[in-house]
């Protein structure tokens, strides 16, 4: 009847008519895949398959085959009646039971992935099994499956639609459309047998793996799965979400149009742009880097060039901390990238989004968070830990793995890490190079013993110093040997702060800074003192960073460590509690940040013992070291003399140490599993002797209760304070507060200005 519109025969999603279709979602998803191989992307993504030892034009058409059949057991009877109940449709008498589709996706897909050439590494095969659940050995993600006696089967019908679908797509030369050896092989499935036959494929395709049968290693098989599941998974929800014919796959900007960005940029700040002679080096550079610049010479614009030069676009950028994280998401989608293009991850991304956009109450931002958790914008900016994490087989693993192909990778303050996480990071520099990506590795303070290791392990032999800037010298440096209690360096203070200077004084431990607080706000007016450290809730330390950044009343600032690489500002003089050398140069940068400033000063004092023992274990030599070295060169120091007494300190340092050892096993737990997913991160990403938890003060409970029964759980972070696993253990776990949804709701007294008051902590 005219005017009617019809319900399709089958449906992928639970929406009405052909939003909801089969045709429409596998459409979708043929159609983001066609964009992929129509993109310059798509060179890197073949010569890396090449590499791997595939050939390309097989991958080619076994993830076409792949995208094609992967929701082809939607058409099992027991999916269609799930969504036409969902639909608000009458279905008497329908079997609706829960099976995973992928199964019979993957009975259907057996034969022509790997019947016809039983040799052949069934990458495409496994990736639909394995597109919508992690999967191990065990297959512990299909149990309610594998307790059932019968299994819903699929007709002859079903399957031939399906294969119909696909045909249309597929030439006959590669994919043979006569299907009768497929329903010969699926005589074998009924709903007593499908069970047993399937266990049975999977078992012979899994001991292949596990005994290496194939003609690939562990690592090839890993990586060739990695990267195929990544593509399947980024076609299926992108199609999904509606958004194949709109999401960016590449940078639109190019390095032209990137230099122009970065000279209004600097006409809007009321400067007068001159190009650099750093940037242009890095411009021009075509091979993995190095690069050595100090604080206000421009390092991200210098490795966005860098990452613009090649024709296909993909950059990645990891931070050390969420801080710095955020700030520079925000700076890349305010002066040189569209918004769509950028994405963001670290633990808490989702309560940033939330915060500045209130992104969580949009369905389509949801989305977009999930993906920016999997890696999938093209310019993404991430903790260094949510990249890591991948070599274990966790989470996004092969999402994050695909989006490597062909990268553009920048490892930001690279100095910033233990020996541990130093080994993870090397042998991720491995996999982008075998992904066809490049590197940057940019630090103010390399030593020469860490550049040699990157030389010898990763042949990253290209370094490019900010040499026009290294004789610049924006501090002088000198040793006091009275504590910064004492009566002589509060009066020298006082001076500081009455001629109007801007003062921030940086100690180890949150006691020492609390107490030091305590002293001031006694001394000069409380709202020109700010108390900056990590045992403050995420809301009050928001607010915290934002008046540090934005506003000019804070003229004394008593902070520990947590300032060091986190905040984007400038005191005057800075007073600094001794600690290593790599650790108070990243502590200068946020004095006189901009060499604007006459007579900056850079006051070290003694460190303490509770320091020595706990914040910097096993440093003690190197922090001696630092203490003499600074009473010798007390004076105005330059960058260049900067990194000559970084590599004075670091001399003889053993970077492959202990630590770095069991940073390596970690690495290799994934080529170890090979295709397996391993649900639990067992890992880690970070040596932490001084561990931390969670906890949530007993003030904000009420309101945390409530954030919980209306579901706005990221919101729950924002009252969340970090504290030591051993603090929380001895002094606080003793005092948690039941309440029905086992928050960590602790009854222990808060103050927005001082912190956690924790007694005789």
């Amino acid at each position: 009847m005219e005017g009617i519109i019809m319900e399709p025969k089958y449906y992928a999603k639970a929406e009405p008519r052909k939003d909801g279709s089969y045709e429409d979602h596998i459409t979708r998803c043929h159609h983001f895949w066609q964009r992929i191989f129509a993109s310059a992307w798509a060179n890197s993504i073949l010569q890396t398959v090449k590499e791997i030892g595939e050939d390309e034009k097989a991958f080619y058409e076994y993830t076409r085959f792949m995208v094609l059949m992967h929701d082809a057991g939607k058409l099992n009877p027991n999916f269609q009646n799930r969504v036409k109940k969902l639909l608000g449709m009458t279905v008497p008498n329908a079997d609706d039971s829960l099976f995973r589709h992928e199964l019979w996706s993957a009975i259907c897909a057996f034969y022509h992935a790997c019947c016809v050439d039983r040799n052949r590494f069934p990458y495409e095969w496994l990736a639909i099994l394995g597109h919508h659940k992690p999967m191990d050995e065990g297959l512990s993600s299909f149990e309610r499956e594998r307790l059932e006696t019968k299994w819903p089967v699929m007709s002859k019908e079903e399957i031939q639609y399906a294969f119909d679908f696909a045909f249309d797509y597929l030439p006959p030369d590669k994919f043979s459309h006569d299907l009768q050896p497929v329903f010969e092989f699926l005589n074998f499935f009924s709903p007593k047998t499908s069970k047993q036959s399937f266990m049975k494929l999977w078992n012979l395709i899994t001991g292949k793996i596990k005994n290496e049968e194939y003609s690939l290693s562990r690592a090839q098989m890993r990586m060739l799965y990695g990267i195929t599941k990544g593509m399947l998974h980024i076609c299926d929800w992108i199609a999904s979400a509606k958004l194949d014919q709109n999401w960016p796959i590449e940078i639109s900007l190019t390095q032209d149009q990137l230099w122009d960005s970065i000279k209004n940029k600097v006409e809007q700040e009321g400067k007068t742009y001159q190009k650099r002679l750093f940037h242009q080096v890095c411009s021009e550079a075509d091979h993995d880097v190095i690069v050595i610049a100090p604080t206000g010479s421009g390092k991200t614009e210098a490795a966005l060039l860098w990452a613009l030069r090649d024709k296909q676009q993909k950059l990645m950028i990891l931070m050390p901390t969420m801080v710095t994280s955020n700030s520079l998401y925000s700076r890349l989608r305010k002066y040189y990238f569209e918004p769509d293009e950028c994405g963001l991850s670290h633990s808490n991304a989702d309560l940033f989004a939330m915060l500045n956009n209130d992104l969580l109450d949009k369905e389509a931002s949801r989305n977009d968070l999930l993906f920016n958790r999997a890696f999938m914008k093209p310019v993404m900016v991430a903790t260094v830990d949510q990249l890591l994490t991948s070599l274990f087989n966790t989470g996004f693993w092969t999402q994050k793995m695909f989006s490597l192909i062909g990268n553009h990778v920048i490892f930001d303050e690279i100095h910033a890490y233990d020996t541990y996480t130093l080994a993870l990071i090397t042998e991720m520099i491995r996999v982008i190079q075998k992904l066809n990506g490049k590197v940057m590795l940019m630090s103010a303070t390399m030593p020469k013993g860490l550049l040699k290791h990157f030389e010898e392990e990763v042949q990253i032999k290209h370094v490019i110093v900010a040499e026009e800037l290294m004789n610049r010298a924006r501090l002088t440096w000198r040793y006091v040997e009275q504590v910064v209690e004492d009566e002589m360096i509060e009066n020298e203070i006082k001076q500081h702060l009455l001629s109007g200077k801007r003062v921030a004084v940086i100690v180890n431990t949150v006691n020492r800074a609390k107490s030091l607080y305590n002293r001031w706000i006694s001394r000069i007016p409380k709202q020109n003192v700010l108390c900056y450290h990590s045992q403050f809730t995420m809301k009050d330390r928001l607010e915290k960073e934002r008046k540090l950044e934005y506003s000019t009343d804070v003229k004394l600032l008593i902070a520990t460590q947590a300032a060091e690489v986190s905040l984007d500002i400038s005191f005057d003089i800075m007073y600094s509690e001794c600690a290593p050398l790599d650790a108070l140069v990243q502590r200068a940068g946020r004095c006189n940040r901009n060499g604007e400033v006459e007579n900056a000063e850079m006051i070290i004092f003694p460190i303490d013992d509770i320091a020595y023992d706990y914040v910097y274990k096993g440093k003690k030599k190197i922090i001696d070291k630092t203490a003499e070295l600074i009473k010798k060169h007390a004076g105005r120091w330059t960058e260049r003399d900067t990194l000559a007494y970084i590599n004075e300190i670091y001399e003889g340092q053993n970077w492959k140490d202990a630590d770095y050892e069991e940073g390596l096993r970690a690495a290799k737990s994934g080529v170890k599993s090979v295709i397996f997913d391993n649900p639990v991160q067992v890992e880690k990403t970070r040596l932490f002797d001084y561990a931390k938890t969670s906890i949530i003060p007993e003030k904000f409970s009420k309101k945390v209760l409530q954030l919980y029964e209306q579901k706005k759980f990221a919101r729950i972070a924002l009252y969340e304070v970090p504290v030591s696993v051993g603090l929380y253990k001895k002094k606080l776990i003793s005092n948690t507060i039941a309440n029905p949804y086992h928050l960590p709701i602790v009854a222990v007294d808060y103050d927005s200005e001082e912190g956690l008051a924790i007694p005789d902590e």
